[in-house]
């Protein structure tokens, strides 16, 4: 399929896997350089404050920082208190600029442009507040169903899976726009299940990986690296999700198709609001 030719259409299951898969492997430089705008800054700090807390535990215990297996006491507090402190701040900071960033550039190569990281990175961090609320609000809701007997938060995440897409995309009010979401999934939520499940397969993967570097500035950055390679294809499988709702109920590839007739075929920066 050319370059400047709308990826846009119904795909089944295992056709949304295949494209994130083509996506992620043919715009491998897009993804990173947004993964450098986003990912890098908060896994040098990661790697200071593990090569901090190396030297800290050092002078006050007068022995070397212990590997993963072996750590206990402050050694293991010591860890925990960092890995939770910056898991915090990527999930609560970072995540809506790189989801933002990343579900930009996505749309605009489904939509036949030619993104840059740059552009992307700027557009969403233009909007950063409007993205930090919006995550911030599915990540309140979604703790409240789960801490109600874990089903309802089970259902909010099916129902809410492309509720940034929509708030990023569409530029709907910010409540509404969890209405809107829940609409595009209409006959898509198994799909939408399937997917989810293979997501936290991914993250669990990711996390083993983690646990298999050593403590310290390298490892650190290795496993922000690792968690930020992850989070990008989450971003870019959940917006193939999102174009293959809208094809299959508002037939978008067939608008899209007669729109572009006349059209010069994109261009680099990020795609306009749908």
């Amino acid at each position: 399929m050319r370059e400047d030719v709308p990826r846009v259409r119904p795909l089944g299951l295992g056709a949304m896997l295949d494209e994130a898969i083509w996506l992620f492997r043919d715009h491998f430089r897009l993804y990173f350089g947004i993964m450098l705008f986003a990912a890098l800054p908060v896994g040098l700090l990661y790697g200071l404050a593990e090569d901090g807390a190396k030297l800290y535990f050092t002078l006050t215990a007068g022995e070397r920082f212990p590997p993963w297996g072996a750590m206990e006491g402050l050694a293991l507090e010591v860890e925990i208190l960092i890995a939770a402190v910056f898991s915090g701040v990527e999930l609560i900071a970072v995540r809506p600029f790189h989801s933002a960033a990343v579900i930009m550039a996505t749309s605009a190569v489904c939509l036949g442009a030619r993104p840059g990281a740059a552009a992307c990175a700027r557009r969403a961090m233009a909007r950063y507040g409007r993205f930090f609320t919006a995550n911030l609000l599915f990540l309140a809701l979604l703790a409240l169903g789960f801490m109600l007997c874990i089903a309802p938060g089970i259902l909010f995440m099916l129902f809410c899976y492309v509720y940034l897409h929509v708030v990023v995309l569409e530029d709907g009010p910010l409540i509404g726009s969890l209405g809107r979401a829940k609409e595009l999934m209409y006959g898509s939520k198994g799909a939408v299940f399937i997917l989810t499940v293979l997501s936290f397969l991914l993250h669990d993967a990711v996390m083993a990986v983690q646990l298999l570097i050593p403590p310290g500035f390298g490892g650190a950055v290795l496993a922000g690296a690792a968690s930020a390679f992850h989070w990008t294809f989450v971003a870019v499988l959940s917006t193939v999700v999102y174009f293959s709702a809208r094809a299959r109920l508002e037939h978008l590839d067939l608008d899209l198709r007669v729109a572009r007739i006349d059209g010069d075929g994109g261009d680099e920066g990020a795609a306009p609001v749908l």
